[in-house]
């Protein structure tokens, strides 16, 4: 356990509130099945669709010559967390969508972020094949609107101070973050099932850091919750 970071022995340990900073869970297992080739076999369709493509439990269960075992335990996630009013998604992603505005601070998924949500939320995340996502702890960020400079182009931008803090929430803008000098960002692995802590007005804990790992080639397979 780190300060913000949590390892639990149970699904029932990862549902618990987060408490005394703690700010992300996570479940280690090791998952028996072939989820690489059944990323692979999806890869050409996720390209298809902009390079992310949304797996149901129909099309799951149509992939031929992939292992089953990989299937039934992608089922059976998609189930247990069903069961909690969830709405999990599959997805096979080969690349994500870039901002290329060139506005002072990007906000795709490639860029270190927290959640926000106007009612209490989490989010559940589990990487089964390719590159994992990345979080950083509280320590070792700092806000990008917090920097003199970017926040001075920020309101240029926006022009004037009128309305600007309006203007930083509705642009995402408050919720990107850079790694302090000499952090190292965390890795989520493959095969955990991580729970993270969300924004939301009351939370007793702040959100947790994370972001989507660069495209290196591999197609990725993961549930987002």
């Amino acid at each position: 356990m780190t300060s913000r970071r949590l390892r639990v022995d149970s699904f029932a340990a990862l549902l618990e509130p987060f408490l005394a900073g703690v700010n992300a869970k996570y479940l280690p297992r090791t998952l028996d099945g072939d989820f690489d080739g059944l990323a692979h076999a999806l890869a050409s369709r996720a390209d298809d669709e902009g390079g992310l493509l949304v797996v149901d439990d129909a099309m799951l269960r149509g992939v031929r010559g992939v292992d089953a075992r990989a299937v039934q335990v992608l089922l059976e996630d998609r189930a247990r967390l069903a069961a909690l009013g969830r709405e999990p998604q599959l997805n096979v992603i080969t690349h994500y969508p870039r901002d290329t505005r060139g506005l002072p601070v990007s906000v795709d998924v490639h860029s270190f972020h927290v959640d926000r949500a106007p009612v209490e939320a989490d989010t559940f995340l589990c990487t089964y094949a390719g590159a994992s996502s990345e979080g950083l702890d509280d320590e070792d960020a700092v806000r990008l609107i917090d920097d003199p400079l970017i926040s001075s182009a920020l309101r240029e931008l926006h022009g004037g101070d009128e309305g600007f803090a309006d203007f930083l929430v509705e642009g995402s803008f408050d919720l990107h973050f850079a790694k302090r000098p000499g952090a190292v960002p965390f890795t989520f692995g493959v095969g955990p099932l991580w729970r993270l802590a969300v924004a939301w007005p009351g939370s007793p804990v702040t959100p947790c850091i994370h972001r989507a790992p660069d495209a290196d080639g591999r197609p990725r397979l993961m549930l987002i919750a």
